[in-house]
């Protein structure tokens, strides 16, 4: 779970199904799938061809960011706080 950067109740939600990710919101059931590229990065394919990247970036006090990107564009960033 990844709370929004710019809206706080809303929340990313990551789960992972048969090799892939898949990403919702407390908001929407998208149900998109992702598959990995690297270590942090995953690729979406979708309906209609849409370019989606997501990127998780760990920081140094342990949160890791999530950012998702559509047509190179910065669509959504989450944070989920390190323990």
């Amino acid at each position: 779970v990844y709370t929004d950067k710019d809206s706080p109740e809303e929340q990313h939600l990551i789960t992972s199904l048969n090799g892939h990710l898949l990403y919702n919101t407390t908001k929407v059931m998208w149900d998109m799938r992702f598959f990995p590229v690297s270590d942090n990065e995953f690729y979406a394919i979708r309906q209609g061809g849409a370019n989606g990247i997501i990127r998780f970036t760990k920081s140094e006090n342990g949160d890791t960011q999530l950012d998702m990107y559509e047509y190179g564009k910065n669509v959504g960033s989450g944070i989920k706080h390190g323990k």
